[in-house]
């Protein structure tokens, strides 16, 4: 599997913030939750720089554990 870096990943929800005045985004990707250590980083980003988002993604069950909540 492959994905995009977390830092790509914010950035991209920068530019539609800035660009096209995006406020909600859906995330269709089962995987997305699968790399708790950037999930964190996109969270904690997204958090420390109050970006105004309405958002939700999909994951796998699989991959949802109370580790992930918890840390």
């Amino acid at each position: 599997m492959r994905h995009h870096g977390a830092e790509y990943t914010l950035e991209m929800m920068r530019l539609l913030r800035r660009d096209y005045g995006i406020r909600d985004l859906m995330i269709l990707d089962d995987n997305f939750t699968l790399d708790k250590q950037r999930l964190f980083e996109i969270c904690d980003t997204m958090i420390a720089e109050k970006m105004d988002y309405t958002w939700y993604c999909q994951g796998h069950v699989r991959f949802a554990t109370t580790t992930a909540c918890g840390r």
